[in-house]
């Protein structure tokens, strides 16, 4: 009876180690290093925006690198840009210990370079999961921003619409 209780909490133990990560990545990572710019005055006051990347984990273990225009304003809201120029790749992840295998490919671009074929093809890379709170992707950080997780799972999925506080 020992035994089977040490198995079973060896087993949940081991199964439990993995699995807060994958929850823990779900959403949308913003670069760290985004330069954010002020929108001029006259025209929209407090918003700001930044040439930057997106990284989404979805739930589905969908996987999307999106290199866009991210507009926010402080404390209010932040969203993709649906009306400038981007690049989206698509692909999947897993967590395998303590890493984040990712596998994706370049399927969407604004302008698309002379010669260049779309979907592109297949990328690989991995991200070690670490105990602090960003990932290192790309040579990049990247941060868990939740108020882009709408727009990036858009994105991901291409129906990007404007947000109803955006219309008018």
């Amino acid at each position: 009876m020992k035994i089977f209780v040490f198995l079973f909490l060896l087993l949940s133990q081991s199964s439990l180690a993995v699995a807060p990560n994958q929850t823990e990545l779900e959403g949308a990572w913003l670069e760290v290093d985004s330069k954010w710019i002020n929108a001029p005055k006259e025209v929209a006051p407090h918003e700001q925006w930044s040439q930057t990347a997106v990284i989404y984990f979805g739930k589905d273990h969908k996987f999307a690198l999106i290199y866009c225009t991210v507009y926010q304003v402080p404390k209010k809201y932040m969203t993709i840009s649906n009306g400038d120029p981007r690049g989206v790749y698509i692909g999947e992840w897993s967590v395998h210990d303590e890493t984040v295998a990712l596998t994706y490919r370049l399927v969407e671009r604004t302008i698309v370079l002379e010669g260049q074929k779309l979907p592109g093809p297949v990328q690989h890379a991995n991200i070690k999961i670490s105990s602090g709170s960003t990932l290192g992707f790309g040579g990049k950080q990247f941060r868990r921003e939740v108020a882009l997780d709408e727009s990036a799972g858009r994105a991901m999925s291409g129906t990007i619409r404007v947000p109803a506080h955006d219309r008018n």
